[in-house]
């Protein structure tokens, strides 16, 4: 079944919607119940013990809100949102990867066409989060019009929007990641670490040392760090970033919720498209390879000789002249090392 959507045709099939249902629905069940903890059932917590308990004015639920307006103005430790964070990488990857040595082999090899099963895992997926997300929000303006809280409901209506993209796209690209990788463990360090690796990046190209060799401006840092910033996915959530400093502080407390929004809905059409493009190419083999092979694996070897070579040449190297050329013989040395590290995995698992 082709299902409208504006000027694009998704290949939504019901079929598949429903099956993924049934197969993640103790996933989603799950995910609701740990990140509502704190929002949510925490607070009805309280309330269900202010009733019939003795000290019934310290358990209530606007006190238990009263933390919750933590949310929408700076990085606040709760269940949602940093344990959210982890949760939907998690969904994203085990959604699909827990099929690999079962159903999956099998679907591929029916009529359906494998944009249709990212197609229904991402969309099955993404409605769960929206409806934790939404359930959660429905809560909190409710008890804000009933009980004195300090928050307002336009303040967690752009929350749940900003917050829903980037839990949005912290789905996707755990589900990208799934789409070349064939465990679920690979998997899930390989999505943790892309969530930081704008952050790793920015370490590198900017600190102490490369400051002084390069004579960065402080615009030019400001930019810098600005980019790393809305490439960060877990920022949004958290409003917390060591690169920000002080010219960015209005960003860090006060988020632009329009421009954010829009940039999270880009990363979350380019993850997409990404897990479309490398779960087409997959040959989905039974033991489960850790990369796709061909041109991927190339170019995966390429880019990480690359971010090695960055790392090196940024923290030793004393002139302009010395860190180019500390980072081109490191490349050449860490090329050559995981191509040679890639031979022995491969012939390891040939001989098996």
């Amino acid at each position: 079944m082709i299902t409208p959507f504006k000027n694009l045709n998704l290949p939504a099939n019901k079929g598949l919607l429903w099956k993924e249902w049934q197969q993640n629905r103790m996933y989603f069940l799950a995910a609701f119940l740990i990140m509502s903890y704190d929002p949510l059932i925490k607070p009805l917590g309280y309330g269900i013990k202010g009733l019939i308990g003795a000290d019934a004015g310290r358990y209530t639920v606007a006190h238990a809100l009263g933390n919750i307006s933590g949310l929408f103005s700076a990085s606040y430790h709760n269940t949602l949102e940093q344990v959210g964070m982890y949760i939907v990488i998690l969904l994203g990857v085990t959604i699909l990867v827990q099929e690999r040595s079962g159903s999956l082999n099998y679907l591929v090899s029916t009529p359906v066409s494998r944009t249709e099963i990212i197609t229904a895992k991402f969309l099955t997926g993404s409605a769960a989060i929206m409806g934790i997300v939404a359930i959660n929000a429905l809560f909190m303006i409710i008890a804000g019009l009933l009980l004195p809280v300090t928050y307002s409901t336009g303040l967690v209506l752009k929350w749940a929007v900003l917050t829903t993209a980037a839990f949005l796209a912290l789905f996707s690209l755990g589900l990208m990641i799934a789409s070349f990788t064939g465990h679920l463990l690979s998997a899930l360090c390989l999505a943790m670490l892309s969530t930081g690796l704008p952050s790793m990046l920015g370490a590198m190209i900017i600190n102490f040392n490369t400051i002084q060799i390069f004579n960065f401006s402080p615009a030019f840092i400001s930019k810098v760090n600005m980019i790393i910033h809305y490439l960060t996915i877990p920022a949004y959530i958290s409003r917390d970033s060591e690169y920000m400093q002080n010219a960015a502080a209005a960003v860090k407390h006060c988020p632009n919720y329009p421009l954010e929004t829009c940039i999270l809905i880009l990363l979350m059409g380019l993850f997409i498209m990404l897990a479309v493009k490398c779960f087409q190419n997959n040959p989905l083999e039974n033991n489960g390879q850790m990369l796709m092979s061909g041109n991927a694996t190339h170019i995966a070897q390429i880019v990480l000789a690359a971010i090695i070579a960055v790392g090196n040449a940024s923290m030793g190297a004393s002139s302009i002249a010395g860190f180019w050329g500390s980072m081109v013989i490191t490349f050449i040395i860490a090329y050559l090392v995981i191509i040679l590290l890639s031979a022995l995995v491969y012939y390891i698992k040939l001989g098996r």
